[in-house]
């Protein structure tokens, strides 16, 4: 019979080392083949396999021999890891979101720096236009500077 078909409350438990051996006993109300409802049951762990069997088959066993080797703070570990990986996993989100920003802020000022060409292209452009402007207009004093110096000769004249 295996330990899941016993069923019924456990009423105590121990380990103890006999020959060579370590021996693990429980005694558990409810089993009907005795007269007062209790069974002892006690089990040879012989080597580790034995044990990892007796673990698998009682996880309240498991549990408390958790309890007593591992310290409390490796015992908060995985409610620290589940708390980290909902964190983590806000936090991946939040770089998805701001990687698809980056990407639109780079099309952004990539259309930016095309139409910041284009202003320059224009800019000298246009101050091409003004220094042949300006050109013309000195050219236009100077002819204006003459002329208003004939007109000046010629009004002496008359």
């Amino acid at each position: 019979m295996g330990w899941g078909e016993w069923g019924g409350e456990i009423l105590g438990c121990g380990c103890f080392y006999r020959g060579g051996a370590v021996w693990y006993s429980y005694w558990r109300r409810g089993y009907s083949g005795s007269p007062e409802g209790i069974v002892a049951v006690t089990t040879q762990i012989n080597d580790i396999h034995d044990l990892l069997r007796l673990l698998e088959e009682r996880p309240d066993l498991a549990a408390e021999l958790r309890q007593r080797t591992l310290t409390p703070e490796l015992l908060a570990m995985p409610e620290q890891m589940a708390t980290l990986t909902v964190r983590v996993d806000g936090l991946a989100e939040q770089v998805a979101g701001l990687t698809l920003q980056m990407a639109a802020l780079t099309v952004r000022v990539d259309g930016l720096a095309e139409q910041m060409a284009a202003l320059t292209a224009r800019v000298d452009g246009l101050a091409e236009q003004m220094a042949a402007l300006t050109a013309r207009v000195d050219e236009l004093a100077e002819q204006m500077a003459a002329l208003t110096a004939r007109v000046d000769e010629l009004s002496r004249e008359l």
